[in-house]
């Protein structure tokens, strides 16, 4: 009976700690869009923030050479991302596609034909 409580104990906190350290929805679409980002604008994602606001991941980032705030939204879905300054216009007319793999994200801007790399930890 010791040995059957002992192992349902260990069995639910295995199940707890799993449920807290999974992955937060919000905090990979803000990793997603800070790659895309990074790809189109040719930044680093190192120096963005982001948040999400009305369901949408937005970043933000001063950039490095005049200190100006630059600020877009993306919409992620399945692999492929668009993204819009913000305020803006979507850019629907780009081609950009994402892939998450051995901890790494990898980006391809089908306009400007390149693709770039980042750590993925979100």
């Amino acid at each position: 009976m010791r040995k059957l409580f002992l192992m349902i104990l260990c069995l639910s906190l295995i199940l707890i700690m799993g449920t807290a350290f999974a992955a937060d929805p919000d905090a990979q679409e803000i990793e997603i869009c800070k790659a895309v980002i990074s790809t189109v604008m040719n930044q680093t994602p190192a120096i963005m923030g982001g948040k999400i606001s009305g369901g949408i991941p937005h970043v933000y980032y001063n950039r490095p050479s005049d200190g100006s705030l630059w600020k877009y939204k993306c919409k992620i879905e399945g692999g492929t991302a668009v993204w819009a300054m913000d305020p803006g216009r979507w850019r629907n007319e780009d081609f950009i596609s994402y892939e998450i793999k051995d901890g790494n994200i990898s980006v391809y801007d089908g306009t400007a034909g390149r693709t770039k790399t980042f750590p993925y930890n979100p």
